[in-house]
């Protein structure tokens, strides 16, 4: 088994452009975290799921840095979730202080409360996915350490297994017993547990959304009811504001950042081409030929090779002196 390539393409269910393009639309306003942190890493472990539970697997190890991975970043996700859903709620608590809001249309006030219940919600909803992390558990710094059962309990939280019924029960006797765990049943990827796990984001996103939209109502409200006047040139000055802030913001989200590879090699690694592979061999010590010709060593790894190679040439120029 070649284990640079993905262990199986799985096609993948609800990925018409229509569907896609909806997903977008409802993510918009945490569109960036949806991708990084939910839909493109699961996708990765999808590719990786069918072999990777195995002993003995080169994916193994692969699916385990992955799973680990995906970890840490939705535990970042979801501290990240707790301190902005208390902000929001301190800042939705304290708009709806001001004299202002009872002379505002009642969409205004309606966003406020909506965006109030939403961030609360959130917080509820990251408390419970910290608990079922804690309850799944840490991965271990050496993957070999992992057990079968643990790297399933991570995988069937972000994906489905189904059993493969293209095969007849004649077939499935004919493969062998070691692998036919592989053919039969399949990891694939679950927009249902996609969902439940950007939740918490999804309810904090929304909850800055319609508080911005109740502010917008709080504000624009004179510019309709009142006519034109002071409180009405602040309408403006806002609308400008605003557009100018959510075309930045827009843009960012879609098109302003480079794209990203998840879960990548070590960039601290030496590439195979770097150094002309000068991480990778041995020392070999130089040598005199029978006509007096010194042949030098080559430095061809790190491992003490310098302090070998010094005194290797030392010891050569001596005996080619004494020659």
């Amino acid at each position: 088994m070649d284990p640079d390539r993905p262990a199986i393409e799985v096609k993948k269910p609800l990925q018409s452009q229509l569907f896609r393009l909806l997903v977008l639309l409802v993510t918009l306003p945490y569109h960036r975290f949806f991708l990084y942190n939910n839909l493109r890493p699961v996708e990765i472990i999808e590719k990786f799921a069918p072999y990777g539970t195995e002993n003995g697997s080169p994916d193994r190890e692969k699916i385990c840095e992955l799973l680990k991975n995906w970890r840490a970043r939705k535990k970042g996700e979801l501290d990240f979730i707790s301190i902005a859903g208390v902000a929001i709620t301190a800042i939705v608590t304290a708009t709806l202080s001001w004299s202002a809001v009872g002379q505002s249309h009642w969409v205004g006030i309606a966003c406020f409360y909506s965006s109030l219940i939403m961030s609360i919600i959130g917080m509820l909803l990251s408390a419970q996915q910290v608990t079922l992390l804690t309850l799944l558990g840490e991965f271990p710094d050496d993957w070999r350490r992992v057990k079968k059962k643990f790297i399933e309990g991570y995988l069937s939280q972000l994906l489905t297994e189904e059993k493969n019924h293209n095969l007849s029960d004649q077939i499935i006797r004919e493969i062998p017993r070691s692998e036919r765990r592989y053919i039969v049943h399949r990891w694939r990827l679950s927009w249902q547990m996609i969902f439940v796990w950007q939740i918490p984001m999804m309810a904090v996103g929304y909850s800055f959304l319609f508080y911005i939209i109740g502010l917008s109502a709080l504000v624009l409200t004179p510019l309709f009811r009142d006519g034109w006047g002071d409180n009405a040139k602040i309408a403006v000055f806002y609308i400008v504001a605003s557009v100018i802030s959510w075309g930045v913001f827009i843009y960012c989200s879609l098109f302003g950042y480079r794209n990203v590879h998840l879960d990548q090699e070590n960039p601290l690694a030496i590439d195979e081409d770097d150094e002309d592979g000068y991480m990778e061999t041995e020392f070999t010590p130089g040598r005199i030929t029978s006509d007096g010709t010194i042949v030098q060593g080559t430095l061809q790894g790190l491992q003490g090779s310098m302090a070998m190679h010094d005194t290797n040439l030392h010891y050569m120029q001596k005996r080619a002196g004494a020659g």
